[in-house]
C-alpha cells in the first residue's frame, strides 16, 4: 500500500490504532482533519507535539514544560547546550530521557526524537498506526495537506534517524497526577 493509500485510509477510519484506546492517536488524527490546532510554520516541531500530548491527556497548556521537561532539567542541573533551551527538541529528548521515559521498540502514540540531523535543535515526531509519522518540519518529505503548512505525514522509514522514543504511557503517566 503507498503512502497516499494509507494516509485515505488512517483518515477514513480503516486503521485500528490498537485495542486500548490511544488518546495521542486520537489527537494526532483530529490535527490531520483540521479540528486540532497546531504551529504550521517550519521549526515548531515541539510546539506540535507538546499540544497533540496535552489534548490527549486533557492538560493545560504548557504542562508538558511545567510539569516535566523544565523540573527534570533543572533537578539535574542539566541545561542543554550551555543556556536554557527548553523548548528546544533536544532537551525534551533530554528530560524524557533522565525520566526513564524511554523504550526501545516504538508503539503508534510514542514520541519519536531524532537528535541527528538538526542539531542543536533536535527534531520530534510521533507515530502513528501504518508506520506513519505526524511532525512539523522544513524537510520536504511523506504528504502534506493543503492548507497544513509544514504539518506532515511521513512514512517511518523516511523519518530521521531515531535517537530516543518515548513511550507515550509512560508519558501520560508522569504528567497526569
Amino acid at each position: 500500500m503507498g503512502i497516499v493509500e494509507r494516509i485515505q485510509a488512517i483518515l477514513a477510519g480503516l486503521f485500528e490504532p490498537e485495542v486500548e484506546e490511544n488518546p495521542v492517536v486520537e489527537s494526532a488524527y483530529q490535527v490531520l482533519t483540521g479540528t486540532l490546532g497546531v504551529p504550521t510554520d517550519g521549526g515548531y516541531c515541539l510546539k506540535a507535539a507538546r499540544i497533540i500530548i496535552e489534548d490527549a491527556f486533557g492538560l493545560p497548556e504548557r504542562a508538558l514544560y511545567n510539569r516535566l521537561i523544565i523540573p527534570t532539567l533543572k533537578n539535574a542541573e542539566m541545561v542543554p547546550h550551555g543556556e536554557p533551551k527548553y523548548y528546544w527538541a533536544s532537551g525534551a529528548e533530554t528530560a524524557m530521557r533522565l525520566a526513564g521515559l524511554t523504550v526501545a521498540k516504538p508503539v503508534p502514540g510514542d514520541l519519536l526524537f531524532s537528535g541527528v540531523v538538526s542539531k542543536p535543535y533536535g527534531h520530534v515526531g510521533i507515530l502513528l498506526p501504518g508506520e506513519l509519522v505526524i511532525e512539523n518540519t522544513w524537510a520536504s518529505r511523506g504528504w502534506r495537506k493543503t492548507g497544513m503548512g509544514r504539518i506532515r505525514l511521513t512514512p517511518l522509514s523516511e523519518f530521521d534517524p531515531v535517537t530516543t522514543i518515548v513511550s507515550w504511557r509512560r508519558l501520560r503517566d508522569a504528567l497526569v497526577k
